[in-house]
């Protein structure tokens, strides 16, 4: 499937108040850096699970982590 095609299916939301203040939460909580802490912020804000190949993510609540292939 073509990158344009997949974007075109995707949903962004920009990051509120609300989701900065989850986010600093998640970045002490889980020691994560801020821009992985914004991107788990805005999965756990809108309920969903947050899919994803990067190990930084690893071990928390309501991620799929897909190990990557070679």
């Amino acid at each position: 499937m073509e990158q344009h095609v997949i974007i075109k299916k995707c949903l962004v939301l920009p990051p509120d108040a609300s989701v900065a203040l989850l986010a600093a939460d998640l970045h002490r909580e889980y020691k994560r850096a801020t821009a992985d802490a914004i991107i788990y912020a805005v999965a756990r804000h809108q309920g969903a699970e947050l899919l994803t190949c990067d190990t930084h993510f690893k071990g928390l609540p309501g991620v799929a982590l897909f190990p990557k292939t070679t």
